[in-house]
């Protein structure tokens, strides 16, 4: 069967395509295949990979380092005092900016510092780090004894999980 030009060029471009998806990568890097995190950055006892499912759940899609919960919704986490945690939550953040929240709903740690900033986000033993779509915190003796879950703040009351002190 004879190749036309239009073929050769469909075929060449799918494997650029698959060459740049599974590609190795920058070996300086914590990751392995098609960019999966391997292990949490020096200082960091976990980094958890949040998702939702529309305003019904949060998804926690992995965890890297320290295993403070399972993948799945609104699964319940099991921090430790003093460790330092990254949460990564791939969902619109402007729509769903993750906290963690006391009892009465109150944020105590925000990922934005608008409305929902959190009572606790300037604290600075917990050291509250957002970049882009993530929040890095150290669970402090403070922010534990406060603690009730992990919450969308905008607010979906099913986006909401657990937290205790592990």
């Amino acid at each position: 069967m004879m190749m036309t030009k239009l073929h050769r060029y469909s075929f060449w471009l799918l494997v650029l395509c698959l060459a740049a998806c599974f590609g190795p990568r920058d070996s300086n890097t914590n990751s392995g295949g098609a960019g999966e995190l391997v292990t949490p950055p020096e200082g960091i006892a976990a980094v958890i990979t949040l998702d939702n499912r529309g305003s019904s759940a949060w998804i926690v899609r992995s965890v890297v380092g320290q295993q403070v919960t399972e993948t799945g919704e609104n699964s319940p986490w099991s921090l430790t005092v003093g460790e330092r945690y990254t949460v990564v939550n791939t969902s619109n953040v402007q729509l769903h900016p993750f906290a963690l929240i006391d009892e009465q709903g109150n944020a105590l740690v925000s990922q934005v510092n608008d409305r929902f900033a959190g009572a606790l986000q300037n604290d600075p033993g917990i050291n509250v780090v957002v970049e882009g779509d993530s929040t890095t915190f150290t669970f402090t003796q403070a922010l534990a004894d406060q603690t009730d879950s992990y919450y969308c703040m905008t607010p979906h009351p099913l986006m909401r999980g657990d937290i205790t002190i592990g």
